[in-house]
């Protein structure tokens, strides 16, 4: 049988055969599972555990035309925000500025944990902030500016920090949460600090310092509030036993509500003490009873040393005190310091405490300071002097004032030319020793004047003990010691105490002779003359040798 037979016929007889081979493909792999052992399950597959699919390979990227795949970029290293390992955290932007009311002692770590907006001021920080032992506060590292545009105006365009929907900077600390850490300025300037809150209790660049706070320079503020019983200062609305050195502010520092505490550097310094600083500001006051100078409105048991106020101080209504340098003093210590500035209040049928220096001390000690602005009171009953205007039991030693002091349109005025009215008893309960006042007094009653209480060339009304009184009349008693007003510039020929001399009396002596033997006071507790006159050539009157402003082109007839 040829090929071409053979194999048609073959399938032709063979197809009875399938169906068996068909059952024996299906039953071959059933009989090898049942003959052969299982193979154990994956390590990964625990009992009951679903296994974990493998993942696929991420197929390496092929090179384009010959290109080198880009390696992913290292993170950033961490940031040393102490460069200079002096513990103080570096501050170079408002949002760095801003986040420190977020962490308030200075250690560089947020009081709360959570908040975010401290890690997006000083993001990616090296361990510690990068001090080399624990953060103790701030310093600045660049000047700073509100006016972020620098237009010359602060306002929606310069960012939420300085505009704020109109109230500006939110102060950092308050009395629950005062700032507590250190904040070094390295005399780098913060310009235009914009604020207007009408909600806050205490407004300034801090609202609230128990820490200390050194070397800021704070230009051209604009600072208001209008919250009764508020504490209002460019620096600081309160400085709670805190402690500020070498700073100043200038620009307007400004309050609207009654009873305020508002100074050009700080509003209310209580048990705080304040070094080497000052302002150049003009302080103003609508509100009723309000506490006003032009560097601290209130001195409560604080120490103010060695500062100075140059701007004008103004009040358009009740002044409890208003001072060229501080307007309410709550004994308080004020030493080797001055003021400047025109201080006026004006207000129809209120009392008026204005002065030169103080509006109003109670207590405290006054030491080595002087006022040359000119003092006015208009209307109401007016106490106003060239140095303070009401003083009760304070002691004031080796001080002066220049200024003119007058009442105008005053039913009822008290105007000296170093004091208003004094009080006191001698001793601890004060008294006042090696002082002269040396400008106008005068009193323009209006014509239906109720009462001239008095004006006296060094002292308008003088109050102590009966058995002193009369011997304070040539100013030798044990209240008034050895102190003088000059009876023609002053155009006074009376006063409640001291003693009148003329011009040429008074600046003849150019060292502690005659007038001025007993002046060489020791001021401090060792015991030893402070030689705190500078007398000058003939003609001159005695000038402070310590008091701020120091003037450095009379420090050759410094006599020592």
């Amino acid at each position: 049988m040829r090929l071409n037979e053979f194999l048609p016929a073959f399938f032709r007889r063979s197809r009875r055969l399938w169906p068996g081979l068909a059952v024996m493909a299906l039953a071959l792999p059933l009989a090898l599972a049942a003959i052969l052992p299982a193979a154990p399950p994956p390590a990964a597959w625990a009992q009951g555990a679903t296994p974990t699919p493998t993942a696929a390979a991420t197929p390496t990227p092929t090179p384009v035309d010959g290109a080198t795949p880009t390696p992913t970029p290292p993170p950033a290293p961490p940031i040393d925000y102490d460069t200079d390992d002096d513990l103080l955290i570096e501050v170079s932007s408002l949002e760095q500025l801003d986040a420190i009311r977020y962490e308030l002692n200075g250690d560089g770590w947020p009081d709360w944990p959570d908040d975010t907006n401290y890690a997006a001021a000083f993001p990616n920080p090296a361990a510690g902030m990068g001090c080399p032992a624990t953060c103790q506060g701030y310093e600045l590292a660049a000047n700073l500016t509100f006016d972020t545009n620098d237009d010359a105006v602060v306002d929606g365009a310069d960012g939420p920090l300085a505009w704020n929907e109109g109230a500006g900077w939110t102060p950092i600390g308050s009395t629950t949460s005062p700032f507590s850490g250190k904040f070094q300025g390295n005399d780098y300037t913060i310009s235009r600090l914009f604020i207007d809150n009408r909600d806050l209790w205490e407004v300034g660049l801090f609202g609230v310092n128990s820490g200390e706070i050194r070397q800021v320079a704070l230009t051209e503020v604009q600072v208001s509030g209008a919250v009764a019983d508020k504490y209002i200062g460019g620096l600081a609305g309160s400085n709670n036993r805190g402690a500020i050195y070498d700073s100043y502010v200038t620009g307007q520092v400004t309050a609207a509500g009654n009873n305020p505490a508002v100074g050009g550097l700080v509003g209310y310094n209580n048990r705080g003490a304040i070094y080497r600083s000052y302002t150049d500001a003009a302080v103003s006051s609508a509100g009723y009873k309000a506490r006003i100078g032009g560097l601290v409105g209130e001195n409560n048991r604080g120490t103010i040393a060695q500062s100075y106020a140059r701007g004008a101080v103004s009040v358009s209504n009740r002044a409890s005190g208003a001072g060229g340098l501080v307007g309410y003093n709550n004994r308080g210590v004020i030493l080797t310091s001055s003021a400047s500035g025109d201080v006026s209040a004006s207000r129809a049928g209120e009392s008026i405490r204005i002065g030169g220096l103080l509006g109003k001390s109670i207590y405290g000690l006054i030491a080595e300071a002087y006022a040359s602005g000119n003092v006015t009171g208009e209307g109401g009953e007016v106490v106003a002097g060239g140095l303070a205007g009401s003083v009760d039991w304070a002691i004031i030693r080796a001080g002066y004032a220049s200024g003119a002091v007058a009442a105008i349109g005053s039913d009822q005025a008290t105007v000296g030319g170093l004091i208003g009215a004094y009080r006191g008893r001698g001793g601890g309960n004060g008294f006042i020793e090696a002082c002269y006042a040396r400008g106008p007094v005068s009193h323009a009653a209006p014509a239906a004047a109720v009462a001239v209480a008095g004006a006296g060339g060094l002292i308008g009304v003088f109050s102590g003990d009966d058995d002193d009184e009369a011997s304070n009349s040539t100013g030798d008693g044990s209240i008034v010691r050895n102190s003088y007003w000059d009876t023609e510039t002053s155009r006074q020929a009376a006063s409640a105490a001291g003693a009148g001399k003329t011009s040429a009396e008074l600046t003849e002596p150019v060292d502690y002779t005659g007038l001025y033997a007993d002046w060489n006071l020791h001021l401090d507790a060792d015991g030893i003359v402070d030689f705190p006159w500078r007398f000058g050539a003939t003609d001159e009157y005695p000038e402070l040798r310590n008091a701020y402003p120091i003037n450095p082109d009379a420090a050759a007839n410094d006599i020592q």
